[in-house]
């Protein structure tokens, strides 16, 4: 156990945006809710209900989750 609570520490300090450094610790802390109310069940469901909202978004008008793909529109 003091493993895991020391590389968590440690991972805390990984990234290096505090806005984005905020982000993820709110999702693990919803995450870390869900698990603590429903077992595997919530902690599965939690990563399911952020892949999904992953999915959905767009960055700079394309899908986040697109392959690299070649985008060469015809001419």
């Amino acid at each position: 156990m003091i493993i895991i609570v020391s590389v968590v520490a440690i991972a805390n300090f990984v990234v290096p945006i505090n806005a984005f450094s905020f982000s993820i610790r709110v999702v693990k802390y919803f995450i870390l809710l869900l698990g603590t109310l429903f077992g595997l069940v919530g902690v599965v469901l939690g990563f399911f209900m952020f892949v999904t909202y992953m999915v959905k978004l767009d960055s700079f008008g394309e899908p986040y989750f697109t392959l690299i793909q070649d985008t060469a529109k015809d001419k």
